[in-house]
């Protein structure tokens, strides 16, 4: 098993890992679960703590569920109350709870005895109950929370919320205090697919979770409910970590660093051949401005020499946008003039096929013929993609894959949801994760799965890599020749095809994020992109 938590990506653990990794950590090296439980709740409040301010008086509502995230809630209560909060608990926990809940809630009700804290915790078992305790403890708040703690439901919990269990969550809202902090997940957002079926479903402000970001957080609804999501270590060992990573439905997210750690750099001396050539067979007639946005790219992303291949009228625009990119005429597409590219370009190190194409008759065989001669790394984007949902395109598709991946490149799909369903023969459907790892697996193919987050899946499998941080600004035209313009200029440079992906997914949410935060917001143009990659290069990722 390869070292994956080298301290440049952060993990993401599925609900089966995070259970395994606590199973292991308590069953077979003896760390007891109670005091991982109150690692987790000094975490929490920790974060309370630097949201809050001073603990002293402030108003908190705890809202707490029965079994392990009810016992972390709990726990927190207590350790608010002795930090001098005004603290209410409502629980669905009692004597039959798991062990450590049990425990939670028996000191939790003996500190409240104690006169000399501020802790009231009301045991609540129908949605009844839970409205007057609510009002009770809205009367001894002074209709004033400063915090609601959301602990009622943990990993891997999700549908819709039975009695008083919807009830309860429905109070995070209720509460109206400026910070709704969620323990591990929101209550009723799914662990691993981020899906809430419930409109009572938490909405957090922020998100304290354990050892590891889980992929909930990230998908569908859970993204919008999870608000900041702020990990807690709590002791899971690097060993057990490393084999939660490589889980099915785990995943892992690169940081800066990541990027600085594999970006491509320059020798002394080098010439623009050693530096990189890439060939782009992209553009047409009818979308010539595809090759101009996809070659730019490239050329940015510090590719030394980028040939464009395509018709006449976009291999004009390619020069006026930028004479640096040489262009090669071609009358059509089809499998002769794919040879004739091929030949000419013969020196390329890495090619990138398909924005702009379009769909028409010889497409196919044009591309099929370019992935069946190349003995390069290859990016296929756009209509390259739709040029190989067929039974024939498969093929060579597994073929390129296979030819590739022994020599220490590979192929780099780049589909977005529709491509995919196309390529697949099903939808996305809602776990990316797992739809881009079979893709890849299924085709031998590096997979980017375009969306929000953006998934790339290595090819040999290896954990996937999530761009967590994807601006909703790149919802515009053109964003995805960018990026496979940026995946092919690393390929040019050496970069291995995950990683290529990987640091151009990070490195274009970094544009996104420059040009919005300069105003562009949902004015940005994917043109605006490619004009901030020096300077973000430079500052973020200390490109020399």
């Amino acid at each position: 098993m390869d070292v994956t938590l080298d301290g440049t990506v952060r993990p993401v653990f599925s609900t089966a890992a995070m259970r395994e990794a606590d199973r292991a950590t308590i069953e077979d090296l003896g760390v007891p679960g109670f005091t991982l439980m109150e690692r987790a709740s000094l975490g929490v409040v920790d974060v309370i703590r630097e949201r809050v301010g001073a603990l002293r008086g402030a108003r908190a509502l705890v809202l707490a569920g029965a079994g392990g995230n009810g016992g972390d809630g709990l726990a927190v209560a207590r350790m608010l109350a002795c930090a001098g909060a005004d603290v209410t608990v409502l629980t669905t926990a009692s004597e039959g709870s798991r062990e450590d809940t049990a425990t939670n809630l028996r000191l939790a009700e003996s500190l409240a005895a104690d006169a000399r804290v501020s802790l009231t915790v009301e045991r609540v078992a129908a949605d009844d109950d839970v409205r007057r305790a609510f009002e009770r403890a809205v009367a001894r708040a002074g209709a004033r929370f400063d915090v609601a703690v959301d602990a009622v439901l943990g990993i891997g919990a999700g549908g819709a919320l039975r009695e008083p269990i919807g009830a309860l969550c429905a109070l995070a809202s209720q509460a109206r205090a400026p910070w709704t902090i969620s323990v591990d997940v929101p209550s009723g957002v799914h662990s691993d697919r981020g899906a809430c079926e419930d409109r009572r479903a938490v909405r957090a402000d922020v998100t304290v979770t354990m050892a590891a970001a889980k992929p909930g957080l990230l998908l569908g609804d859970g993204r919008a409910r999870s608000g900041e999501v702020v990990v807690v270590d709590i002791g899971i060992p690097p060993s057990l970590a490393e084999a939660a990573v490589h889980a099915p439905g785990s995943a892992l997210l690169p940081t800066d660093a990541y990027v600085r750690a594999r970006l491509p750099r320059r020798a002394q001396g080098a010439h623009k051949f050693a530096v990189g050539q890439l060939l782009a067979a992209v553009g047409s007639d009818r979308y010539p401005g595809a090759a101009v946005l996809a070659c730019r790219a490239a050329a940015r992303i510090g590719a030394g020499y980028v040939s464009c291949a395509t018709t006449e009228r976009a291999a004009r625009a390619v020069v006026d946008a930028a004479p640096e990119v040489a262009a090669l005429l071609l009358e059509r597409h089809d499998a002769a003039s794919a040879a004739a590219a091929l030949e000419v370009h013969r020196g390329a190190r890495a090619m990138l096929v398909g924005p702009g194409l379009g769909r028409s008759a010889g497409a196919g065989g044009f591309v099929r013929a370019l992935l069946d001669a190349t003995e390069v790394s290859v990016v296929v984007d756009a209509d390259g993609l739709n040029a190989l949902a067929d039974a024939a395109g498969l093929e060579s598709l597994e073929a390129a894959c296979a030819r590739l991946g022994g020599s220490g490149g590979g192929v780099v799909l780049t589909p977005h949801p529709g491509e995919f369903e196309r390529l697949a023969g099903r939808p996305v459907g809602d776990d990316p994760i797992a739809a881009a790892r079979d893709l890849a697996r299924s085709t031998g193919a590096t997979v980017v799965l375009k969306g929000a987050p953006t998934v790339v899946a290595p090819a040999p499998e290896r954990p996937p890599l999530l761009a967590r941080d994807a601006s909703p600004a790149l919802a515009t035209a053109g964003s995805g020749d960018v990026l496979a313009g940026m995946i092919g200029g690393l390929l040019a440079q050496g970069a291995a095809p995950a990683e290529a992906a990987a640091c151009a997914v990070h490195v274009g949410g970094a544009c996104a994020a420059r040009a919005t935060a300069s105003g562009a917001g949902r004015a940005l143009l994917a043109s605006d992109m490619i004009e901030a990659l020096p300077q973000v290069l430079r500052e973020r990722f200390g490109d020399a």
